[in-house]
């Protein structure tokens, strides 16, 4: 199933029931949310499930922009068969990828985050966060153009673990 949505003012609440929409992937489909071109802004991160693609029309076309206190992506439970692809990601006060309530026992498995342009500008947050590092497995960034403002005390990749070091090596 593809949702296709339009730019709107607060679009966290539109584009989650398109995400909710989706058939769970039990049922073998899971499903796409598509965004055409356009900025969407979001005040409260986007709660992605296990099958879910989404899919915009590009780095430069389609802009999915948190407001303050908001990350942008995450999971209330374990997540695989993920897909994010074709966007452009803005954090400004949160960690752009992060389970809810930082639950260890909430990994990812086989996610792909592809051709994005992930901008993370709070200098303490990071743009994929955990609180244990053995809960990611088969999670690639492909073709993705990473930045951080400047100033940043998160260290290294900007990908960090319990230990609140980079986790470069595992990606």
């Amino acid at each position: 199933m593809t949702v296709k949505l339009a730019p709107l003012g607060n679009d966290a609440p539109f584009i989650q029931a398109a995400i909710d929409a989706l058939p769970a992937l039990s049922t073998n489909t899971g499903g796409t949310v598509y965004l055409p071109r356009g900025i969407y802004r979001i005040t409260s991160p986007l709660v992605i499930r296990t099958g879910v693609r989404l899919v915009g029309e590009g780095q430069r076309a389609t802009r999915i922009s948190s407001a303050a206190g908001a990350g942008v992506i995450t999971w209330t439970a374990s997540i695989n068969n993920v897909l994010i692809e074709n966007m452009y990601l803005s954090g400004s006060s949160g960690h752009i990828f992060a389970p809810s309530g930082g639950n260890a026992d909430w990994g990812i498995v086989t996610t792909t985050v592809r051709n994005c342009w992930i901008v993370q500008s709070d200098t303490t947050k990071s743009i994929m966060h955990h609180v244990s590092a053995l809960d990611y497995d088969n999670v690639q960034f492909l073709e993705c153009d990473l930045q951080r403002a400047s100033g940043s005390t998160v260290p290294g990749f900007n990908i960090i673990n319990s230990g609140g070091a980079a986790n470069e090596n595992r990606w």
